[in-house]
This record gives structure tokens, sequence and C-alpha cells, in this order.
């Protein structure tokens, strides 16, 4: 399953979807695509996103995030920026 949706500057965006009972995992990927920032600008991102899946309990799963300082350690969950 997927979800199309387009986001305002500063918005945010709410999917909510079932997961059967059974299912072994559930897997979530955010994906969009970001023109070039200016030369020399202090971020090379236009547009972060940042996804965060929200349980029916409430409980909250960030996504698996890598240390730009460590790419070589494992990701960890957090905030992607």
């Amino acid at each position: 399953r997927y979800a199309r949706e387009s986001v305002e500057s500063n918005g945010s965006r709410e999917i909510e979807f079932d997961v059967p009972d059974g299912a072994p995992a559930l897997r979530v990927m955010l994906s969009w695509i970001d023109p070039p920032a200016a030369a020399g600008a202090a971020s090379p991102l236009l547009h972060d996103l940042n996804l965060v899946v929200v349980a029916p309990d409430g409980t909250r799963t960030l996504p698996l995030t890598l240390d730009p300082a460590h790419p070589e350690r494992d990701a960890v969950p957090g905030e992607n920026t």
C-alpha cells in the first residue's frame, strides 16, 4: 500500500491506515524529490521532511538514522535532519 501526498511549507500531514492482525512487520518509507539548494546555503535541503509513526496506543516510533560524523555506526532511532 502507498499514499502519495503533499504538504505545505511548515505544515504536517497525517495518514491513517490499518495494519492487518497477524502482520509480521510494518515498514514505512518517506521519499521526496528536493531541488538543489543555492551554492553556499547553510543546509543542502530546501524541504526537510520528518517521519513519525504513531501506534493506536500512542507509542511513537522514529525512523532509523545515521550519524553523518560516523556513517560506519549502526543506524539508531531519531529525528532525521
